[in-house]
């Protein structure tokens, strides 16, 4: 494996990881927006945890890796389950499917990533 290959993956995870911060971000605001302000404290906590796990992801820690990677499988179940009650909305609809989306190619990519190259072992 090249260094460039590495490179080229590792950017991949990055942007992976980033659009699924920006694009929950983007869902926390919607909520807030539609249902009132209770629930951003939870919210913002779970984009802190998110972005806190992806720089440790991107330092090349296994573990972040794959509590990333379930934690993202679980996130895109509840957003399948979430799918369902928005039924009557399109433009909720639309929101969910692309987050379902890139929730999976983040996960792809990250999964690339931890078998493709080796991490860092220590903590």
């Amino acid at each position: 494996m090249t260094v460039a290959t590495i490179v080229a993956q590792s950017r991949r995870v990055a942007l992976a990881l980033w659009a699924v911060i920006v694009l929950s971000a983007l869902v926390l605001i919607v909520a807030r927006l539609r249902t009132g302000p209770h629930g951003w404290v939870t919210g913002l906590l779970r984009i802190g945890l998110l972005a806190t796990l992806t720089l440790f992801a991107q330092a090349g820690r296994s573990w972040a890796r794959w509590v990333l990677v379930a934690l993202l499988a679980l996130s895109t179940l509840g957003l399948l389950v979430s799918f369902l009650t928005v039924a009557g909305y399109p433009l909720a609809m639309a929101l969910f499917v692309v987050m379902i989306a890139v929730h999976v190619w983040a996960i792809v990519e990250l999964v690339n990533a931890e078998l493709a190259q080796p991490a860092i072992k220590n903590v």
